[in-house]
């Protein structure tokens, strides 16, 4: 439904009704239509016989087009895992920042920036409870956006007490915010709640960052997906630091296939954009996969190219183009994909990790891996 839908559109539906070779052979790279290779229904001399055996819905000799390329996930199946959990959001969260100096919307050296957030059912009180129903909630604090790590709070790579020859920062990824935590920045009052971040250091990188904040009322999460991800009260907002030109993803938005909150995903109940997943697969190694790594090795359904692998879950997933179509994700104008392969070998060997000798190839042209 992403790419084939109905706005009334004279040939909504061609897809479906009216298989071809050519059409199918673009996404089923793998099959020879003219030797039969691959394909159960033999050698194919014209498309004449694509919609006998293939009909738009239905029974036919073959599978359905339509049947063929439903997808399921939690939402259309909620027998799977989480499934006793509501798909939608009970409430919502939304994220305030401090105005920056100059109210320009360019924060600079030395300014601090207090973090509020709110839910859309929560009451005056339930922030400052201790034992309340959201006292777990949470904030991080990341970026830039094309080389995230933690930033702006305790144990981050801006803390001064962070040492980075002691390894990945400690703590920094995601902050309690609620009147429960000890920690000092945490200034959550009735009004919502509250951190304050430290200043920004002189040599924080320009560009763009994120804050991303978590409330759940829901003491257990473990009938959800890898038992952390709690879908009720997620937020995201970005902020920026010394520029106010917008650092360009080195991705375009995943939605252009994905649902952005895509919380019915049998893999990762989570946010489908780039923003929300950097702050867990960042480049400080504290907690989850460079994203760059992962999320090529799930796309090319190679479980031994993932850094931290192997994943066999990923075996499934399919790709409905050629896999060197890098454009269909690499479309937001940053081409750093293309100019800078030696820095980025952690995506490359996300694709090619299952080919011989390309990881040797990739270190002896200066490809840096952990």
């Amino acid at each position: 439904g992403v790419c084939h839908f109905d706005d009334g559109q004279d040939l909504a539906f061609a897809w479906q009704d009216n298989p071809t070779i050519e059409v199918c052979g673009t996404c089923h790279i793998n099959v020879n239509f003219e030797t039969g290779d691959g394909h159960a229904g033999g050698a194919q001399a014209s498309n004449s016989g694509c919609i006998l055996c293939h009909p738009a819905s239905g029974a036919g000799f073959g599978q359905s087009v339509a049947g063929a390329h439903e997808v399921t996930t939690l939402e259309t199946d909620p027998s799977g895992a989480g499934g006793d959990i509501p798909l939608t959001p009970n409430y919502t969260a939304s994220i305030t920042l401090s105005d920056d100096a100059n109210a320009d919307g360019v924060y600079e050296a030395d300014e601090t920036i207090l973090v509020t957030v709110t839910a859309s059912n929560a009451a005056a009180g339930d922030y400052t409870d201790p034992a309340g129903p959201y006292s777990n909630a949470t904030v991080y604090v990341y970026g830039p956006r094309a080389e995230s790590v933690p930033v702006l709070t305790p144990g981050s790579t801006t803390d001064p007490a962070y040492d980075p020859t002691t390894g990945p920062p400690d703590q920094g990824r995601s902050m309690l915010i609620s009147a429960a935590a000890t920690d000092a920045q945490v200034l959550t009052d009735d009004t919502g709640f509250q951190y304050q971040l430290f200043a920004i250091p002189a040599d924080l990188e320009e560009g763009t960052y994120m804050v991303q904040a978590r409330v759940t009322a829901l003491a257990d999460c473990s009938g959800l997906y890898r038992g952390n991800t709690c879908i009720d009260g997620w937020a995201l907002t970005t902020f920026q630091v010394g520029t106010d030109v917008e650092e360009l993803k080195v991705a375009g938005e995943c939605t252009n296939c994905h649902t952005q909150e895509d919380w019915g995903s049998m893999y990762h109940r989570s946010y489908f954009g780039t923003d929300g997943c950097i702050a867990c697969h960042d480049l400080s190694g504290n907690f989850a996969n460079y994203l760059s790594n992962r999320v090529h090795a799930v796309h090319a359904a190679c479980p031994d190219c993932d850094l931290n692998g192997p994943v066999p879950e990923w075996e499934e997933v399919t790709y409905p183009r050629n896999d060197t179509s890098c454009e269909a994700c690499h479309n937001s104008g940053n081409e750093s994909f293309v100019t800078l392969p030696v820095i980025w070998g952690q995506p490359c060997i996300g694709c090619h990790g299952a080919t011989e000798g390309a990881r040797g190839h990739m270190e002896q042209n200066g490809s840096d891996f952990d």
